[in-house]
């Protein structure tokens, strides 16, 4: 038996050992494995704590991944609401759970107070130690200490895992180098840059059996082929077990100029920053500066060029230098591209502040840096690049930066039709708050952490709190992504409607889950499916939920919008305190149910437009969360379509506050 075929029967042992535990407390129901029994993991829980529970299930693993009380809440075992007491009721129902010893494995992380009373608690998987990469497990505590969600990974059998690594880094080294060629063999003998962590990890994932891991990251820097990766090492023989690209990007420029209505045109508007000589590059320079509102330190560094003189200021409008694009990269002028980023970076870390209460993206004030006209990722693209990778959830210690890169004003790329123009994304309000969330999201569930949906979702997230953020700056409810990005083209992406044929790439963003195979179809790169293709069957359930409608294929109904403003609250609860490390579809499904009981929101339209876009089905709605989707209507209009002169930044006027007309079911009921 081969390496590769022995883990994937390994894989499916374990799976067959949780189903065998779960048959020794009496059975487990379907979705959780298991035939013929006559109790299964949700009645076990409602006979010990009187109340039925909605469940669901890892699809690998087989163990619980989603826990919730249909009463709303549930004691807990000994000191109130403490971490010790939620480790205690696993403990209590550890068969259930598939788990092998609750109170030793999991490690307190995090402990973080919500709103009315609530603390929401993070804990990471463990070993003799070693930390399982990809598990944590998330609980949310009402203020009587009583129980009201769980949720997240847990990796079976990790204990007969040997966790003394017998790769040497170098051997380890070696393994990514070689598969860089291999993925590159243009590159010749162009340096590779590579780092290894020594701290080992134990991963697990389908078809490949818990095994313990070295984090290396890759970096190749040519003008042609830009390479960033996060790598996990087989830590006995030096297997490549993943590899996640390092830097979560947008691949569209903003056009920005003359486009930011808010902005008065005036003497007064005009910003500018004192330039610095870089200490440790010759010839360099950046700007630097601190946001009024956060008081976070932002410093925007461009490499190659000097100036003379004490400032660089802006043009008419914060964060552009002139009403001509093509001057931004004028070499005759102050590099304009820099004051944009500086201003516009300097907009979302205030907007994030006066919205969120967030102080930068891991929420401590840790300054900003931006590098411009940094290629490393490609010239056409804007980025986020962590410091410690795939291990910042694993490890702590959230750090990175942001990248913009050179883009093509002058057209000549050929990128999105010969002749097309491409502007510096500093300019691009919508875009750098989408990839600052990307930040948000690395230091709150980790962010892309797989080659299937994690990192749809990261995109995802991005989309939908960065445009809450761009209209708290520019006004509105906008759903466009990327808008103006270009002469040619008008946005990246419409989020109320992914079909939409005027966006940058139309037929290619996904509506439903059903669409993945022809919106987004596997390519033979990194990503089952691409990512940002494939994001939109969140965000545009995010829309439905938001302003209601018929969704435009499905043409099931979502009655009852939350609103911008529920919304707002609800998606920032999500990404800061639902979800855990690597979600699928349905987990964000179930994240946004459950935080929207916990903030006593109507269930119908959140329940309804995660049926709207195939996640769930109508049954799941009905039976788990007592929601009655109305039925499909053919003859309906289509909620997709947008109206791009509605004077709210290209996005749908969408409610600020729920419906009054709104009878649903609410979080109060259930």
């Amino acid at each position: 038996m081969n390496a590769r075929a022995l883990r994937i029967w390994v894989a499916t042992a374990l799976a067959g050992s949780v189903l065998a535990a779960c048959a020794s407390i009496g059975g487990c129901s379907s979705s959780g494995g298991g035939a013929g029994s006559t109790k299964d993991p949700a009645t076990i829980l409602r006979d010990g704590t009187g109340t039925d529970w909605v469940l669901d299930f890892h699809p690998v693993f087989k163990t619980v991944s989603f826990a919730v009380p249909k009463s709303g809440a549930v004691g807990l075992p000994g000191a109130g609401g403490s971490a010790n007491a939620l480790l205690a009721l696993l403990d209590q129902y550890k068969d259930v759970f598939g788990m092998k010893s609750p109170t030793t494995e999991w490690v307190l992380l995090s402990t973080t107070p919500g709103d009315q009373g609530f603390t929401h608690f993070r804990f990471q998987q463990q070993t003799r130690g070693v930390p399982v990469f990809g598990s944590d497990w998330l609980a949310a505590v009402d203020a009587s200490g009583q129980l009201t969600s769980m949720s997240g990974v847990y990796v079976p059998a990790v204990d007969a895992v040997d966790i003394h690594p017998t790769q040497t880094p170098d051997a380890v080294t070696a393994a990514v180098q070689a598969d860089v060629r291999k993925r590159l063999p243009q590159l010749g003998a162009a340096a590779i840059q590579t780092k290894v962590d020594s701290r080992p990890v134990i991963y697990a994932a389908a078809g490949i059996a818990p095994a313990l891991a070295l984090y290396v990251s890759s970096e190749v820097n040519t003008a042609t082929d830009p390479d960033k990766n996060d790598y996990l090492v087989d830590a006995h023989t030096a297997a490549i077990l993943l590899r996640v690209p390092a830097t979560v990007t947008e691949y569209a420029q903003g056009y920005g100029a003359s486009h930011y209505a808010p902005y008065s045109i005036s003497a007064s508007s005009k910003v500018s920053f004192p330039v610095k000589a870089n200490p440790t590059n010759t010839g360099a320079w950046y700007l630097d500066g601190t946001t009024k509102g956060a008081g976070v330190r932002i410093r925007t560094d461009f490499f190659g060029d000097s100036f003379s003189g004490g400032a660089i200021s802006g043009g008419d409008k914060p964060g552009s230098t002139t009403q001509e694009p093509t001057d931004w990269t004028d070499s005759s002028n102050p590099k304009g591209a820099a004051v944009d980023a500086q201003a516009n970076f300097a907009a979302v870390v205030d907007a994030y502040n006066d919205v969120y209460g967030r102080k930068s993206f891991d929420n401590a004030s840790a300054d900003i840096t931006i590098h411009i006209n940094d290629n490393s990722a490609g010239n056409v693209n804007a980025f986020w690049q962590a410091n410690s990778g795939l291990l910042t959830r694993v490890f702590g210690g959230c750090s990175g930066g942001f990248g913009i890169g050179d883009a093509d004003p002058q057209g000549t790329s050929g990128i999105g039709g010969a002749g097309n123009k491409i502007y510096p994304l500093g300019a691009s309000i919508d875009v750098l708050a989408h990839e600052f969330t990307h930040g948000v999201t690395q230091c709150a569930w980790g962010g892309t952490t797989d080659p299937d949906t994690s990192g749809a979702v990261n995109e995802a997230m991005s989309d939908i709190l960065g445009e809450f953020v761009s209209g708290n700056i520019e006004g509105g409810t906008p759903t466009l992504i990327g808008r103006n990005i270009s002469p040619k083209y008008g946005y990246l992406r419409n989020l109320s409607d992914p079909h939409d044929a005027n966006a940058w790439e139309p037929g290619q963003h996904c509506a439903t889950v059903d669409e993945l195979s022809t919106c987004a179809p596997p390519s033979g790169g990194y990503y089952t499916h691409e990512p940002h293709h494939a994001s939109t069957i969140v965000s545009y359930a995010w829309f439905l939920m938001t302003a209601g409608g018929v969704h435009a294929t499905t043409h099931q109904e979502v009655p009852c919008p939350l609103g911008w403003d529920a919304s707002r609250k609800l998606w920032y609860d999500v990404e800061t305190k639902d979800l855990h490390t690597g979600p699928d579809y349905k987990a964000v499904a179930n994240a946004t149910l459950a935080a929207g009981k916990r903030l006593k929101l109507p269930l119908d339209p959140i329940a309804c437009a995660w049926v709207a876009v195939k996640v769930i089905t109508a049954a799941d709605a009905q039976k788990d969360w007592n929601v009655t989707c109305p039925g499909a209507d053919a003859g309906a209009s289509d909620a997709g379509a947008s109206d791009a002169s509605a004077g709210d930044g290209g996005g749908l006027v969408i409610p600020g506050t729920i419906s009054l007309l709104c009878s649903g079911t609410t979080g109060l009921n259930h």
